[in-house]
Formats: structure tokens, C-alpha cells, sequence
């Protein structure tokens, strides 16, 4: 191959960054559920690019890291911030018994606001530099998310294959 990148191969990488939009409004919609299914989009991408073209397949593959581990994140930023929440909550509503509770009230009140802004503003994040990357690999750019890419350029041998676009 020459090693210019086609226009199906920087659609098909945008398409995979792009997918994260997707993945985050269904999630929302399905309160998480339909996120699990739709964070494949850009695995299935990979696995129908992998012997094809190394660019569609790297950006795929990033993709896919980044859904998925965005959905854990999120869920373990979710738990930990309820839990959170509710400990504080029950603190300060037995120790107002003792009128402690009222200096421990305003603690439960900034956990609260936390876990507000952590569950509209990491799938904003999250979704905002997903589409950064689909611009990039639109333009046909060499994009790498920060620490994805170069763990899975780590693992290059296992798992992309030496043939395909270059």
C-alpha cells in the first residue's frame, strides 16, 4: 500500500470515535444499560478493520478502550459518590439529635454536589474528547488518546496484525 490513508478508512475511524456520542445518550436514556451495548460499536469496527487497515483498526481499538473504560470509571465514581452520599446523609440526621448533625450538614450537602457534577460532567468529558478524536481521524490524523494510545501501541504484536494500510 502507499501508506496515504483512504476516505472509508478516516469515516470508519471517526465513526468509532463518534460512536461514544451514541454510547453516552442511550446511556443516559436507559440509565446505563444500553451503554454496555453500544460501547462495542467501535470492537466490532476494530474486528471488521483489523486485517484491512492498521489506522481504522488502532483508532477502533482505542475507541473501545475508552468506552469501556469510561463505563467502569463511571460506575465506580457512581457507587463510591451514592454511598458517599447516603453515609453522610444518615450521619448528619442522627447526630442532629445531638445538634452535631448541623456541622456535619453542610459535608453532606458538598458530597451531594459532587455527585451531581461527577454524573453530568464526566460523560460530557468523556464524550467531548471521543468527538476530538473523531475530528482528528477525520482528518485522516495520527490521533492518540492520552495514555490509551500508547498502552495499546505497547501491545501492538498481539493485537494488530503486521498487514493492512501502514
Amino acid at each position: 500500500m502507499d501508506g496515504a490513508i483512504t476516505d472509508t478508512e478516516r469515516n470508519w475511524a471517526a465513526i468509532a470515535h463518534a460512536s461514544t456520542f451514541l454510547t453516552v445518550l442511550v446511556g443516559l436514556a436507559t440509565g446505563g444499560v444500553g451503554a454496555i451495548l453500544l460501547a462495542l460499536i467501535p470492537v466490532g469496527i476494530y474486528v471488521a478493520f483489523r486485517d484491512r487497515s492498521r489506522y481504522v483498526a488502532f483508532q477502533a481499538l482505542q475507541a473501545a478502550v475508552l468506552q469501556l473504560t469510561g463505563l467502569i470509571l463511571y460506575a465506580i465514581g457512581l457507587i463510591l459518590l451514592l454511598v458517599g452520599t447516603v453515609v453522610s446523609w444518615v450521619l448528619t440526621v442522627v447526630l442532629a439529635v445531638v445538634l452535631v448533625g448541623v456541622l456535619i450538614a453542610p459535608i453532606a450537602l458538598l458530597v451531594t454536589l459532587a455527585l451531581v457534577l461527577f454524573a453530568v460532567l464526566f460523560p460530557l468529558a468523556l464524550l467531548a474528547y471521543a468527538l476530538y478524536g473523531a475530528v482528528e481521524a477525520g482528518r485522516g490524523a495520527d490521533f492518540y488518546y492520552w495514555w490509551i494510545g500508547d498502552w495499546l501501541l505497547g501491545m501492538e504484536p498481539a493485537w494488530l496484525p503486521k498487514g493492512g494500510h501502514e
